[in-house]
């Protein structure tokens, strides 16, 4: 298995690098890694209150708690596994940006397919495809920029998912609960 995850990090990583696409992964490494989510989290929260939107409000809440709790999870995760990054045990490995610590799991990879699948659930249906989409690409985008084996992404993938699904649950119940206690009008928006 540690053979193959080395095989296929080794293809995807020596796919062709050019300067501009190497900067233009330096830019979203950084800014995803500097993005405040929370503040995005918290005006999504607020909007919902004020336009009396339950849907929005209440996703909102458990989207920002999960992610949270997702990502320090995976921190977590990181200390207790303690996993070499790919570019400090492989020799060729073309290395974009500026990880550091351990890389399993990948908590880009975990905190994204949280994120997306949480919204596939509980979105809009026209996006699902958006949503894939940006799992494949932090995907991918870590182990072409050399920081993540593929198992490390998958793992993320894979934890990321699961406690999606389970805030997903306890959204929906929680919308039940709530559903007794909040006039029909701001339930139907």
């Amino acid at each position: 298995m540690k053979n193959l995850d080395i095989l296929i990090f080794n293809w995807i990583n020596h796919w062709p690098h050019t300067a501009q696409i190497d900067q233009a992964m330096v830019w979203i490494e950084e800014t995803i890694l500097t993005f405040r989510f929370d503040l995005l989290f918290i005006i999504l929260f607020v909007l919902g209150l004020v336009l009396l939107r339950k849907k929005l409000w209440l996703g909102s809440f458990f989207l920002y708690i999960g992610f949270c709790l997702t990502e320090r999870f995976g921190y977590f995760l990181k200390t207790l596994f303690g996993r070499q990054r790919p570019y400090s045990v492989l020799e060729n490995v073309h290395r974009v940006g500026h990880a550091s610590g351990s890389c399993f799991p990948a908590v880009l990879a975990m905190t994204s397919s949280f994120v997306s699948v949480f919204m596939i659930l509980f979105g809009p249906p026209k996006l699902r495809w958006f949503w894939v989409g940006l799992i494949i690409f932090f995907g991918f985008f870590r182990i072409y920029s050399g920081v993540h084996y593929p198992g490390d992404i998958l793992a993320g993938w894979a934890l990321g998912t699961f406690l999606a699904v389970i805030f997903y649950v306890i959204t929906m119940k929680f919308d039940q609960i709530l559903s007794k206690f909040i006039p029909a009008k701001t339930n139907s928006k």
